[in-house]
């Protein structure tokens, strides 16, 4: 019956004039082929992502400049939030809106350094080339802590991915940074050295480069005083050419690393420096003459004690101590006794009695002892002051130079007033074994000989 009823309502809407259903004549759905959205094929899902991340890169950038008179500022945490769970589409977007600010010429370093900071924190190395970038067209003393840390951060992986980071770190000379392990602050050039101390041997190469090509002379200043501090002897002709003919910055840290090399060859460059007009090249010669360790330079020394520039004897007192001779002793002895200068009298008069508390002898006892005699007890108290120094088992190079010196870089890391001391130690350290490719004495000594 229930058949009968409905073919009858069939015949009934034929009758009646119903047109029948059209046979689908359309082809099968591609389960592979999904349904477009919205603009640009996104789904609707990914199209409010990319609204999201949109309006918080606009907060973020608000928020860091704080916004317009009577304009309720943005909550920065949470705008930052929301690009750092975006992850690589959150980095992407930072980098295209830093690209439209520089096309359409506009300034904004805070909202560049501040994208800067967070591509690090999302993408890490992987975003130090794009971070380097950005780095070089603004000035780091706009947040040059957070700079310094995550730049010691990308260091430590000692990725050459992260040189760009290091690279545009050695430009700023104004910035410093808080340590709060040493309780002080530290500002160029310690800065650079740490991290680029950090990252370790492998970056000589690029620091080496910088030397020769770089138009920037506080790179150019940061990487002498690198360079030289590890021993990096294919720097040295360079660092030869920019103390002879260098200026200002660049030729005071020339000088100095001519000190730490102590190469037979640089002897007389040093010297030379001590007749110049300007009292910071002497005083930086005179420093860098202690660095070399040849007690020749003693004789040369002697006449600067009375110079009337008060940094410049008081320098060279320093230097004669440091490079202690029987001439020497004698110098600041008839100073303290017969100089009219009330000041360098007190000077003279110090010198003397810390030489003779490390010999251990009053004036009258030194005094009595024979020529040879003074020079041997002289020598002695050389030896003591360097015997932390000295050769060590497993220190001949180059395997003992890499390993000291990525010994080092795991001190540098640690960033430390403990750390510092020991790197300085580690200084001492591969300035002699360094030195032992071309001088017979690595330490000091009364005449430097070339090795043959």
């Amino acid at each position: 019956m229930k058949h009968i009823a409905f073919v009858s309502i069939l015949v009934l809407l034929v009758g009646c004039g119903a047109t029948p259903m059209p046979k689908d004549t359309s082809p099968p759905e591609d389960p592979s082929v999904k349904p477009k959205a919205g603009e640009d094929g996104l789904s609707a899902a990914a199209l409010k992502r990319k609204e999201a991340i949109a309006n918080a890169i606009d907060a973020f950038r608000t928020a860091v400049n704080g916004g317009a008179p009577e304009q309720e500022v943005p909550d920065r945490a949470s705008a930052r939030e929301t690009l750092l769970e975006a992850g690589t589409d959150g980095a992407l977007a930072l980098k295209e809106a830093l690209r439209a600010l520089d096309a359409e010429e506009k300034e904004d370093d805070g909202f560049k350094m501040a994208a800067s900071l967070l591509l690090w924190e999302i993408g890490g190395v992987e975003e130090a080339q794009a971070i380097g970038e950005i780095w070089d067209t603004i000035p780091l003393t706009i947040d040059f802590g957070d700079v310094f840390w995550s730049t010691l951060a990308a260091a430590k992986t000692s990725n050459p991915d992260a040189l760009p980071m290091l690279e545009a770190s050695l430009k700023s000379r104004n910035g410093a940074v808080f340590i709060p392990k040493a309780s002080m602050r530290i500002a160029w050039p310690l800065t650079s050295e740490i991290l680029w101390g950090t990252y370790g041997p492998d970056g000589h190469a690029v620091l080496g480069k910088i030397l020769k090509t770089s138009q920037n002379t506080t790179a150019i200043a940061a990487a002498i005083r690198i360079l030289s501090k590890a021993g990096h002897l294919e720097a040295l002709p360079e660092m030869r050419h920019l103390a002879k003919t260098g200026l200002g910055r660049i030729k005071l840290e020339a000088l100095m690393a001519l000190g730490r090399y102590g190469h037979p060859d640089d002897f007389e460059i040093l010297i030379s420096e001590l007749s110049s007009d300007r009292p910071d090249y002497i005083t930086t010669a005179i420093d860098a003459l202690k660095e070399y360790g040849d007690l020749r330079a003693t004789e040369y020394l002697i006449p600067l004690t009375v110079s009337d520039q008060p940094v410049v004897r008081s320098s060279a007192l320093s230097g004669m101590f440091y490079l202690l001779t029987p001439d020497a002793l004698a110098a600041a002895h008839t100073c303290r006794k017969r100089d009219k200068d009330p000041n360098r009298k007190q000077q003279c008069r110090g010198f003397v009695d810390a030489a003779l508390k490390e010999l251990d002898l009053t004036w009258p006892h030194y005094a009595a002892k024979k020529p040879e005699d003074k020079k041997t007890l002289v020598l002695q108290i050389h030896n003591k002051r360097q015997a932390d120094y000295q050769h060590q088992p497993g220190d001949d190079p180059p395997e003992g130079m890499d390993a000291l010196l990525k010994a080092r870089a795991a001190l540098y890391a640690r960033v430390s007033m403990k750390s510092f001391e020991d790197v300085d130690t580690f200084n001492e350290r591969i300035k002699h074994l360094s030195r032992r490719r071309y001088r017979e004495t690595p330490g000091i000594c009364d005449g430097v000989i070339p090795t043959n």
